[in-house]
């Protein structure tokens, strides 16, 4: 990784001095306002002074961070000057026309803009996405996120609500005669564990995408946890539905004949 000691950024037509630092950090953050904005030449030197060659012009340059006590930088055709605290000029070239556009933009989707951090080689690319697509790739789509979450909260409600009037139906000792009802009780618990699981993936996954940061660490574990868990939670859920099935089946073939204490052993155990 590359160490900086200056970042300008570029908005429309304007440039900002997003970061100045003498010791160089990686880790930065910032907010970008009109203080931090370089003005144009023209909007701080005179007439007079505008007329000149721009050789002759540099003389002068130090006029502005003197005159403006709050201006932090300011640009002409060639050049970005920085004022110091002592309110003098330094000035060096600045490449107006440079870009970091990918020489093959076929990585990001979506209209997304690919972004390198050097013209050769690059070592990481970033994706610049429009309105309502993010993603590291700008792969995925706001408004179907939207709707897959408002399902996702309808899904987990409407399981919560049922697991718990199931639970309260066969959590009495009368709905749990034979072996069924244990099966059906012990459902419910699995049932609310299995939508909450849902709900936790679906937000883990989502919010993993939007933060490319995330640590590896966090996205293995996170991934590894929640998958299991939540397999081993539909297989439960899966097996208790087939005893239901197969204990109905029993009472049906023996008919009369069914034991519903050795039902509940075997349940039981």
């Amino acid at each position: 990784m590359y160490e900086f000691y200056i970042v300008v950024l570029k908005i429309d037509i304007s440039y900002y001095l997003t970061v100045l630092q003498q010791e160089p950090e990686n880790n930065i953050s910032t907010t970008v306002g009109s203080a931090q904005r370089c003005a144009p030449f023209q909007e701080l030197l005179s007439s007079e002074l505008l007329a000149l060659p721009q050789i002759h012009r540099l003389k002068s340059y130090h006029i502005p961070c003197q005159n403006n006590v709050d201006l932090q930088c300011f640009i002409d055709e060639s050049y970005i000057c920085l004022c110091t605290v002592e309110h003098q000029t330094n000035c060096v070239l600045f490449d107006f026309n440079s870009n970091f556009l990918c020489t093959d933009d076929v990585y990001c989707e979506n209209g997304g803009v690919c972004l390198q951090d050097r013209p050769q080689c690059p070592e990481s690319i970033l994706c610049a996405c429009i309105d309502c697509f993010f993603g590291d790739r700008c792969q995925f789509y706001a408004k179907a996120i939207k709707l897959s979450a408002a399902l996702t909260m309808v899904i987990l409600v409407v399981g919560w609500l049922n697991s718990i009037f199931a639970f309260s139906v066969f959590h009495r000792h009368i709905s749990r005669q034979v072996d069924s009802g244990m099966y059906l009780h012990l459902l419910s618990a699995v049932s609310c564990l299995v939508v909450t699981l849902l709900t936790m993936k679906f937000w883990f996954v989502v919010f993993t995408h939007i933060d490319p940061s995330t640590n590896r660490r966090i996205l293995y574990g996170g991934c590894v946890f929640l998958e299991i868990v939540l397999k081993v939670s539909l297989h439960m859920s899966n097996w208790l539905n087939a005893f239901v099935a197969l204990e109905r089946m029993v009472t049906v073939v023996k008919g009369v004949n069914f034991n519903k204490k050795r039902s509940k052993s075997i349940a039981r155990w």
